[in-house]
């Protein structure tokens, strides 16, 4: 129902998401288990090797590519997603009660998870990196600058964009990172799309990586011929606006 029907978008709906996760985190149980969790790694798990290479294992044409999801504005191919880890995608499974064949490669696995599982989470959240602190977080301490920034990109009116997009934040020209809002073709016609006409990206990243370049900020479509600019215009969807933030810190005794 709803904005499920639409091919474009059913498969990045929350709800599906929800069902394949637990997919991919028995597929990522599965690879632990059996040395597959490189690309060199899976392959050797086949019966015929020599049929992944150059089919849907290392290939870098149009059928090796995944968008919208994309690392510095190139998509990333089928063979990026074999090491989950190398993502920054990591799971918990549940405790050892069902899959015996399991347990052994969980044991093998879990001290190097747990380490893998904190560094990502303080890639993603730094602790106690904030936009703004109270007078209560302040104490008599008070706050201190950290070594991240906050850049969030406001007002895109998404109603205007046509299907999925995906923002691209650059210095200099060059992409330092990108995200994805999955949309229908004619968001127009989506009653739940009309219900969030206005949206905000945010991207927290290095202050080494905002400060000393040119910021600028664009949209790709992700759906456009090949006859089309694959950048929709500013103008068109709201001329969004680009803030950055210093995040503080609270100081501790």
């Amino acid at each position: 129902a709803g904005p499920r029907r639409d091919q474009g978008v059913t498969g990045f709906d929350p709800i599906f998401w929800f069902f394949h996760c637990n997919w991919d985190r028995l597929w990522w149980q599965w690879q632990q288990a059996h040395g597959a969790t490189t690309v060199d790694g899976l392959i050797s798990t086949m019966k015929y090797p020599e049929r992944a290479t150059g089919v849907w294992l290392k290939t870098d044409g149009p059928l090796g590519q995944i968008p919208p999801f994309e690392k510095a504005g190139v998509p990333y191919t089928s063979d990026d997603t074999i090491d989950s880890k190398s993502l920054g995608v990591l799971y918990q499974h549940p405790p050892p009660s069902s899959t015996p064949l399991m347990q052994s490669a969980k044991r093998a696995k879990r001290g190097e998870s747990a380490a893998a599982a904190a560094d990502h989470n303080d890639l993603i959240n730094p602790p106690h990196v904030q936009g703004s602190l109270s007078a209560k977080q302040l104490g008599k301490q008070g706050a201190r600058a950290t070594q991240h920034a906050s850049v969030l990109i406001k007002g895109i009116q998404k109603l205007e964009i046509p299907g999925t997009f995906v923002v691209q934040l650059l210095s200099n020209g060059n992409v330092l990172k990108s995200r994805a809002f999955f949309q229908p073709v004619k968001p127009k016609d989506c009653k739940t799309c009309k219900k969030t006409a206005t949206i905000n990206i945010s991207f927290l990243l290095p202050l080494e990586d905002v400060t000393g370049g040119k910021l600028s900020f664009r949209i790709k479509l992700v759906n456009v011929s090949r006859s089309m600019s694959p950048f929709f215009p500013l103008k068109l969807c709201g001329n969004p606006t680009m803030n950055v933030r210093l995040l503080l810190e609270p100081v501790t005794a």
